[in-house]
Formats: C-alpha cells, structure tokens, sequence
C-alpha cells in the first residue's frame, strides 16, 4: 500500500542556496561578457580645443579662424527688445577637421566617441551643454558598436537633421565646406555617414551638392557604427549661431541667380505646422497690398532659387526661414519672434549673409513654461506695429 501523499512545502534552505548562488555567478558572468561588449559607464568629455598639438587618437586640421559676432545687428520694431546673445556668444570657436581613427559615431545624431570611448560634444548641435544632451537626448551609458566599417568615412550626422529641415541643410550639409577647405574632396573617402535626404528640397539639395549617394550609409536609425578612418567636420558655428562660412558655402556651392533685375518679396507662411499668426487672414492681407506673395518653401522643388530671387522676407521664426542662408546680401528680412521664442538662429545667419535684419516680437496666444525647445502656441501681433514695420523695412 502506497504511502499517503505528503503536502509540498518548497525547496529546502540549501536548495534555495545553490539556486542563488548559481544566479549570482550567472550575473557576474553576463558582467563581464558586458564589461567586453560595452561602453559601461558614461563617456569622459573632451574639446578639441584643449589640444594644442595632435593626440594618437586624432588629427586636426584647422579650417576657420575663431569669429566674432559682436557686430552683428538687429533693427527692432514695436515695444518689445530682445537680446539675442543672451542665449548665443559672441565668440565662435576655431573651426577645422578632425580625423578619427576607430571611432564610433552614437545614434542618428552621429555624435562622435573616440576609441578610448572620449566623447567630442563640440561636433554635436549642443556643443558646451553636455548637461542638455544628457537631459534632453539621453545619451547612452550602454554603447555596443553594430559592425565596423572599413575605409576613410566622412561625417556630415547632426543633431535632429534627419526630421527637421533647418538642421538638415545647415547644420549637417554646411559641413562640406570645412571638407573641402581642409583640402578633400569625395574621391578621397569611401563612405558618408549623413542623414537621408528630407523629401522634396532636402533631396534636390543633396543632388545639386553632388553628393553620390554610391556613397552614404543612412544615420536614420543608427545605434552605433565604428569606422576605420573617420573625417569629422566642426559643427558650422555654434548651435543657434552661424557663421559666414553656411551662406557663403551655398551661394558658391549651388547655382543661385542673384543676378535677376525682378526681385520677389516672400511672405514665408508656417500653414500646416505649429507657431503661426493668430490673425493670419490680416496680416496676409495687408502684406498682399505691399507686393507680397504668401510662399510655402514646402511646396517648393527649388525653394534656395526662390529665397535667392528675394529682396525682402517676412516670417515667423522657424525651419520655413531657412532659407535666408541662399539670400542675396542687403535682402531685407522682418523675422516675427514669439515672446517665448527668441532663439538668435535666423538673426545670426542674416547677419552672416550681411542681410538687413529687421525684428518684431509678438504674444504666444498659450503661455509656454517650456525653457527647452520651440514654442508651439500661436503668435498674436500688433497690425499696426506690423504695418509700421513692414513700410520702415521696405523704405530703408
């Protein structure tokens, strides 16, 4: 006769000890594997300009001196001043090229780890603001490299460039100009790392620069690349701050037509997208009395030819301008400014291209207690402030 069936009551102590002494050895075993595998805790940084000769990690070439955009200027309208440098310098670092051997660039923002896994913050949009890269774009503390791609690859990743066309043309395409100065051109690399082509300009843009596709292995969605030999242009000014070098590169690099005798005058709407005039049908009206046409550079194939073509530009503050980088000089501009949004990029690529930069500062129809990033609320502006300042800007 069988015995009756005993009521389980778990494992005994001394199985439950060999269990979590297997799992403890199985954790530091992954550990380890872990310790090969990856970047294990977050980068040490590094600034190119803390070197004074050449490290065994990289070369740098020096392309442009450091610039000063003290005599930038701003004609403001209406009662509401804004100082543009309080949230940019004045002081642009010496710009160059720097050429990498066995470093890995980091997510779709290409931002540039060195072999001895030192990141270089001064090629990314964020610069100096380690702090804000940490916080905003959580960089990594875990890197694991996806393949290792041999040969000379070029670099032209920034920050947001493979959503938002602003970043796209300037901050990452601009780049070619530092390549070329430091004395390259494409039959010396074997690859571009870069974003894909936005569609409709961004893709004829990436055409008429004679970048060869042949070439490019897409940012968009990477993880971690290490490469053999890379070449990493400066970021082209500071982030909101631009320097001669961007217009200067498109108006040589592209075939503009500053020669026309009808000049246009462009009304760049942001319809479709946030930040735009709370009295819009107003605003449009009387802009179409002084010569204006509403312009949507969305909608356009060729917009740098348009921007090109202008004499004066009116917008609200936004990627839409971005087009003043391929303006003629002295083309007059009336940027609209939100009271919390006041970012200096299109006041320092104006002055950069030795535009007339004209400002009017209006009311965020919703009040952003955001501190970071673009504002979305609707913009509320004086009409007559708005007439004063388009009629002075045309007169002058």
């Amino acid at each position: 006769m069988l015995p009756p069936p005993q009521k389980f009551s778990g494992l005994r102590k001394d199985s439950n000890v060999k269990i979590n002494s297997s799992l403890l050895s199985l954790k530091r075993q992954l550990g380890a594997l872990r310790k090969k595998l990856l970047c294990t805790s977050s980068p040490k940084y590094a600034f190119i300009g803390d070197y004074s000769v050449n490290t065994d990690e990289l070369k740098w070439l020096p392309v442009e001196p450091e610039y000063n955009e003290s005599h930038y200027n701003a004609i403001q309208h209406g009662g509401r001043p804004v100082n543009f440098f309080a949230k940019s310098q004045s002081s642009i670092p010496e710009l160059g090229l720097a050429i990498f051997k066995n470093a890995t660039l980091v997510s779709e923002h290409g931002w540039v780890l060195s072999e001895s896994k030192t990141f270089y913050p001064e090629f990314s949009w964020f610069g100096s603001n380690i702090d804000e890269l940490c916080k905003f774009m959580h960089f990594p503390r875990y890197i694991k490299t996806t393949n290792f791609i041999k040969g000379t690859t070029l670099t032209l990743a920034s920050d947001y460039s493979c959503k938002v066309y602003g970043h796209f043309a300037i901050d990452s395409l601009a780049r070619l100009s530092l390549f070329y100065k430091a004395g390259f051109n494409f039959s010396d690399i074997d690859n571009i790392f870069c974003p894909k082509p936005l569609k409709g300009h961004g893709e004829i843009l990436f055409k008429e620069l004679g970048i060869p596709e042949d070439k490019c292995i897409w940012a968009n969605g990477n993880r971690a690349l290490q490469f053999e030999t890379l070449l990493c242009p400066s970021f082209p000014g500071l982030r909101r701050n631009y320097t001669p070098l961007v217009p200067s590169f498109f108006r040589k690099a592209l075939p503009l037509d500053h020669t026309k005798t009808k000049r246009r005058r462009l009304y760049v709407t942001r319809k479709g997208y946030a930040r735009n005039f709370v009295n819009e049908e107003k605003i449009e009206d009387f802009l179409h009395s002084r010569g204006f046409e509403t312009y949507n550079p969305t909608e356009q194939s060729h917009s740098h030819n348009d921007f090109a073509m202008a004499e004066a530009v009116v917008g609200i503050s936004g990627s839409a301008l971005t087009g003043l980088a391929f303006c003629k000089p002295d083309t007059k501009v009336l940027e609209i400014l939100s009271e919390d949004h006041t970012y200096p990029y299109y006041f320092t690529l104006a002055n950069a291209g030795e535009l007339k930069f004209n400002y009017l500062v209006g009311t965020p129809e919703v009040q952003m207690s955001t501190t970071y990033g673009p504002s979305k609320s609707d913009i509320r502006v004086d009409i007559e402030d708005f007439k004063k300042a388009i009629d002075a800007m045309l007169s002058n």
